[in-house]
């Protein structure tokens, strides 16, 4: 559970996670849309679970994530180019934060939201992969954990996800535009859920299922 997923080269990557007994999973397993199949893939230097997961270019970027029961937030940033059988360190977050997101907008790593070690934030990192460098740009107004989000139209997509608990879920959805650096707001979900699932498909924002 509390696995993250992205997709790099035409295959999907599951990465970490909690095992069922509660331990920090480095399991990385790929599946293959063309042949129906799933194969084991590189192990993640260390465990993590609520992770960050997008691929940019031919290069899969792990960021951020919890470790143990505590949930210890934590600030590596693991990536993985396609052509590779291992995992290399990289820049870290400027921040170490947990049940955040991550998405590519034009060859950077968008790097939003999560719980950091002061509570849950409305950070937004952005990551330069040619110069290995992280650059903070403007927080959202609202703050959120366990969110979906979503690149579509050159923009990043914010909805749901949590404050304090499931007993503090969000229905808001706010939108992010890198060429000028301001958050707008738009229509808010039917219903507030945490722990959803979001991408881009078919020119929309799909939100999924959640909490």
């Amino acid at each position: 559970s509390e696995v993250t997923a992205a997709e790099l080269g035409g295959r999907v990557y599951v990465i970490g996670g909690l095992d069922g007994l509660g331990r920090t999973s480095t399991a990385v397993e790929v599946y293959d849309p063309a042949s129906g199949r799933w194969s084991p893939g590189p192990r993640l230097p260390a465990g993590r679970h609520h992770a960050a997961a997008a691929a940019v270019g031919n290069t899969l970027y792990v960021a951020g994530g919890f470790s143990g029961l505590a949930f210890r937030p934590h600030a590596e940033v693991y990536a993985l180019a396609a052509t590779s059988s291992a995992w290399v360190v990289r820049a870290p977050l400027p921040a170490a934060r947990g049940a955040l997101t991550a998405r590519a907008i034009d060859g950077k790593l968008y790097a939003y939201g999560g719980v950091d070690q002061r509570g849950v934030t409305g950070a937004l990192t952005v990551y330069d992969p040619r110069r290995d460098q992280w650059l903070t740009a403007t927080s959202s107004p609202t703050i959120r954990e366990h969110h979906a989000a979503a690149a579509l139209g050159g923009k990043l997509y914010v909805a749901g996800g949590r404050q304090v608990g499931i007993s503090h879920n969000l229905p808001s959805l706010e939108i992010y535009d890198p060429s000028t650096g301001i958050w707008s707001s738009g229509p808010p979900m039917p219903t507030a859920r945490g722990g959803v699932g979001g991408a881009a498909f078919d020119g929309l924002f799909a939100v999924v299922g959640g909490e």
